[in-house]
């Protein structure tokens, strides 16, 4: 999960830096930008195949389960409207979704207390 989650991240984490490139104007990074989306969706479902993993037989919390689905759902959904350039609600749901998996970054890396 570890693993998953933070190589998710790096590529989440990516997409803003690659915005701005864009937009103080290396045109071409455009591309670069919907490409890493296509591996974010990737990353997503590979997400969601740890954190069952983890549930079970790992016996771990059933909410990274939640988590990893409802976030890949608005990945998806984040995806569709860069694609179609609706910014209104593409740089928001970015925000939230780097929030996100802030977050679960930190959650997968914290120390486990009381083993």
């Amino acid at each position: 999960m570890r693993l998953v989650v933070t190589v998710h991240a790096l590529a989440v984490f990516g997409q803003p830096v690659l915005a701005g490139l864009f937009l103080d104007g290396a045109d071409r990074l455009v591309q670069v930008h919907g490409a890493n989306a296509i591996l974010i969706g990737l990353l997503g479902l590979g997400q969601i195949l740890a954190a069952i993993l983890l549930r079970w037989p790992g016996r771990g919390p059933v909410w990274p389960v939640a988590v990893s689905v409802l976030l890949w759902f608005f990945e998806v959904l984040q995806t569709g409207f860069g694609f179609i350039r609706v910014l209104s609600l593409h740089v928001p749901l970015g925000v939230a979704i780097v929030a996100t998996l802030l977050m679960l970054l930190i959650w997968v890396w914290r120390p486990r207390l009381g083993r």
